[in-house]
């Protein structure tokens, strides 16, 4: 396997502020920031005059959203993200549910491939990006367009789901999911797996459900004619830009994100 190189990853630019700078962003004496400098919380660099130090921009930054974070009103939630700091701050995306993953290993140290490694192991679950296969597993079962209907019907009636259905983040319909069947439509020629999986839509949408996002890359690789296992593949290499974006951030915000747990009694 080709190496990649990782010196930006391991070696971010810096951008220091000068002491008084620095105070001044956190609204402290320069005796408190010297006290975070010493215990390592910030890092410090030599400056241009004898016997001054420069600090880094991005330490600052994170203490300040640290002190905000605990004078607001989401301490609490806050904490239970980051577990051991108020929050995980990011500037790329929102944190789903492979980020405590990847960022938990990219704050440890570990390297680029490890780090998607382990939101991919994440993204494998049945409840996340699992759910792509579960999504072909059904339109395996109906079989026919035909047939979709009364497959609606029959695992309602037994109390099971229907998987690609009823988004908790998009209860009025996931709006990634349209496009993506509009573009199985325009591929599509006379694919019976896409036109079975519309037929699954509209009995669902009888019932007050609409797809997800997971269901709109299967309609995409059914009408490409693409082999079971397609689906959860292209989800996660398009997850994967994220990924690795959250991992660099993570890894340049310098301390490690400790999970914790609270004892509730045997």
């Amino acid at each position: 396997m080709p190496r990649i190189d990782q010196r930006g990853f391991d070696n971010p630019s810096d951008d220091f502020l000068e002491a008084g700078a620095a105070s001044a962003l956190l609204g402290i004496k320069r005796a408190t920031l010297y006290a975070y400098a010493s215990r390592g919380l910030v890092k410090s660099v030599p400056g241009d005059a004898h016997r001054s130090r420069r600090y880094l921009r991005a330490d600052l930054e994170r203490l300040k959203a640290r002190h905000d974070a605990r004078s607001g009103h989401g301490p609490v939630a806050a904490g239970a993200l980051r577990w051991g700091e108020p929050v995980l701050e990011s500037a790329v995306t929102g944190i789903d549910a492979r980020g405590p993953s990847y960022r938990v290993a990219a704050s440890s140290g570990a390297d680029l491939f490890a780090c998607v490694g382990a939101a991919l192991a994440t993204h494998s679950g049945h409840r996340h990006g699992g759910t792509c296969d579960r999504v072909e597993a059904v339109l395996a079962e109906a079989g026919h367009p035909e047939q979709a209907a009364t497959l609606v019907r029959e695992r309602l009636r037994r109390g099971e789901a229907v998987p690609g259905f009823g988004h908790t983040l998009y209860p009025a319909g996931d709006p990634r999911t349209p496009p993506l069947l509009e573009a199985a439509e325009h591929h599509a020629g006379r694919s019976s797996r896409r036109r079975t999986l519309l037929a699954i839509v509209e009995a669902m949408r009888k019932r007050g459900q609409e797809p997800t996002v997971d269901l709109g890359v299967v309609a995409v690789t059914a009408a490409l004619g693409a082999p079971p296992g397609a689906a959860v593949a292209i989800f996660a290499i398009g997850r994967s830009v994220g990924w690795i974006a959250h991992a660099l951030e993570q890894r340049a915000a310098g301390f490690i994100v400790r999970p914790r747990a609270r004892y509730v009694g045997a």
